[in-house]
């Protein structure tokens, strides 16, 4: 700033004219750099983005067991990873347990149910610095399908975003962990909507919004030719909205990858580019 000031004084003594043009130039100058930022951060979020690392986290290690435990029994996704990267993907399922609050409805509290939660949204997120998923920090559980009094009507899951919650039926929870290459997984269904509206929200994820947009692109062609019937490897029910297409690819994304890629590959790989990971690569899905 004090050079730009010693730069007006020097033309001052050049004429008046001279500084007019001078200072013309400076103001397009100014406002060209002022738009260009704010483009930058309505299109992609902060502009000092910063990704919360796990190690900013103070992790009870007294679960660790009990989370490998559950995990080695019940998640193949954290079964297939290398040994390196079960241990990156354990401190996510323990940043998940620690900040967000798990509320059992109708039933007891039960510790694995959470850490299955919690691996399902690790899942999701393995691949992203911003992995949390901040603005939702409560889950609510029930055993089995819930009568929601704003839809009037039975739900398995969904997503609140005025009352930051995300609601799963245990029931229908587990069913979509039991059986991992049908296509239909409630967990990884509702973290998915979580997990796009955050992105939108906080703007805190540069890559998801900018790769989402790009995805879009390819999913509003697919929801044509299913409106159309002209394909139907996805069910009807993604033709529903965006939302839903975006959570019903991200269930067949990671349980049937192959037949995914195999029926639409330029999706799919618009897939991988958003999560920035590829299932095709059990062992390492985090390289594209």
């Amino acid at each position: 700033m004090k050079i730009v000031f010693q730069l007006i004084w020097l033309k001052i003594d050049e004429g008046f004219s001279n500084l007019e043009n001078f200072l013309a130039v400076v103001f397009v100058i100014g406002a060209y750099v002022v738009l260009s930022l704010l483009f930058r951060r309505l299109m992609y979020g902060p502009i000092q983005e910063k990704a919360i690392s796990v190690k900013n986290y103070v992790i009870p290690s007294k679960n660790r067991t009990q989370i490998e435990g559950v995990l080695s029994k019940y998640f193949p996704y954290y079964l297939a990873l290398d040994t390196g990267l079960k241990k990156s993907f354990i401190l996510r399922v323990e940043v998940f347990l620690e900040i967000k609050q798990f509320i059992p409805r109708h039933m007891n509290g039960n510790a694995d149910i959470n850490i299955l939660i919690a691996a399902s949204a690790a899942q999701l997120s393995f691949g992203l610095k911003n992995f949390e998923i901040l603005h939702f920090d409560k889950i609510l559980i029930y055993p089995d399908s819930y009568f929601s009094s704003i839809r009037e009507q039975y739900h398995q899951g969904e997503v609140n975003v005025k009352m930051k919650l995300i609601i799963l039926s245990v029931k229908s929870f587990l069913l979509g962990i039991q059986d991992a290459n049908d296509g239909i997984n409630l967990g990884l269904h509702e973290f998915a909507h979580a997990l796009n509206i955050d992105a939108f929200i906080t703007r805190r994820s540069l890559f998801f919004t900018k790769f989402y947009k790009e995805w879009q692109f390819f999913a509003e062609l697919e929801m044509e030719k299913i409106n159309a019937g002209q394909s139907n490897f996805l069910r009807k029910y993604a033709s529903t909205n965006l939302q839903e297409m975006f959570a019903v690819c991200t269930e067949n994304f990671f349980e049937r990858p192959a037949q995914f890629k195999e029926a639409m590959p330029e999706l799919y790989q618009s897939m991988v580019m958003v999560y920035r990971q590829n299932p095709l690569n059990p062992k390492n899905p985090l390289q594209l």
